[in-house]
């Protein structure tokens, strides 16, 4: 782990083929790697304390939805250290197959309905979901890992591709 930035590890690939035309990373099997955003805290603190999980899954219609999803989903981030609740979150992308989310970690079921909630992300969704397939799932840990968060994430990410 590199001191100067926590959970760098997280965005580093094992040595693999790149892709020539995306220039991602395949998994085992040929199977597609998420590009995963460097971990954005937030202002909640695991501590060793229970957490809720949740991954988002926008699947575009047309690809060039991606950039305006990007742009806000990019927005929301930058204000992610304000976020009540919020322990942490990636972005993630699979633009070649017009694929992008969130996984986000939360101290509560009730910080997360809280964000859900925010009329900017309702704005967000109203604009965006009828222009795609959205899907998300959610689960609770007893305590924060990030390698495993970001590997069940992933693995949830990859079967639907």
């Amino acid at each position: 782990m590199s001191a100067g930035n926590p959970g760098s590890e997280l965005v580093c690939l094992e040595p693999s083929v790149l892709d020539r035309d995306t220039s991602q990373s395949y998994g085992h099997a040929g199977a597609m790697v998420p590009l995963l955003t460097p971990w954005m805290p937030g202002p909640a603190e695991a501590n060793g304390a229970p957490i809720l999980v949740s991954v988002t899954d926008f699947h575009a219609d047309q690809r060039r939805e991606l950039l305006g999803v990007a742009l806000h989903g990019g927005r929301m981030r930058m204000g992610w250290y304000g976020m009540q609740g919020a322990i942490g979150l990636w972005l993630w992308s699979l633009p070649v197959n017009s694929r992008s989310g969130s996984i986000s970690v939360w101290a509560s079921e009730d910080d997360l309905e809280r964000f859900i909630g925010l009329p900017h992300h309702v704005d967000i969704m109203k604009r965006y979901g009828p222009r795609g397939t959205v899907r998300s799932t959610r689960w609770q840990a007893d305590t924060f890992d990030r390698h495993a968060v970001v590997e069940r994430a992933r693995e949830w990410i990859t079967e639907a591709s």
